[in-house]
């Protein structure tokens, strides 16, 4: 393997495998970035904010692969490239998600990384498998997730209204349809009591 030594100090490796695939998880397809080989090195999956964001911001944590560890991102169901769920937007359905990459990489235990509403998500997947857990990272993370005054409306609006603002602004920021969106939060985000 080559190491590249980066401007900013951060090592980089060359050479590492790059995959992305749709992998098949209950009732949704998952876009999922592999970086590296799972069958050689310890398997971080890192899940981003949102919901409604695509996972492209986690690629900087493929940084972080090389021969120690591999670093998986995936879109969230309903996200970006991943396939939307005819009604599935709960919190267990998210951790489902995780436990069918953990099974696709077959990885026996993983690594979890959870940034916003991901970490939401890696805890939940973590009290339903802690045996599978070797780590689990949450950062800028919360114990609940209330919407407060202008978002909290914003989603009780009808969803055409919802649609024409996505249309104009929101489609440079989040990557889920309306109505999507609106049943995440509605489903996954407002009920999660992590405290």
């Amino acid at each position: 393997m080559t190491i590249l030594l980066l401007g900013s100090g951060v090592f980089f490796w060359a050479d590492i495998p790059i995959k992305e695939e749709m992998i098949a998880a209950h009732d949704v397809s998952l876009f999922v970035r592999i970086v590296g080989d799972p069958v050689a090195a310890p398997v971080l999956i890192a899940l981003n904010g949102g919901p409604g964001q695509s996972s492209h911001y986690m690629k900087t944590l493929e940084k972080l692969a090389g021969p120690g560890l591999v670093v998986v991102t995936f879109d969230q169901r309903g996200t970006g490239r991943s396939s939307e769920p005819k009604n599935g937007y709960a919190l267990d359905k998210y951790a489902a998600d995780i436990e069918a990459i953990r099974l696709h990489l077959r990885a026996e235990k993983i690594h979890l990384f959870g940034h916003s509403f991901g970490g939401a998500i890696v805890t939940e997947y973590a009290l339903a498998h802690p045996e599978r857990v070797e780590k689990l990272v949450l950062l800028a993370t919360a114990g609940e997730f209330r919407l407060t005054g202008p978002a909290k409306a914003l989603l009780k609006l009808p969803l055409p209204v919802l649609s024409a603002i996505h249309r104009v602004y929101a489609h440079r920021a989040m990557f889920a349809r309306p109505h999507a969106i609106s049943d995440m939060y509605r489903n996954a985000v407002s009920v999660w009591q992590g405290w």
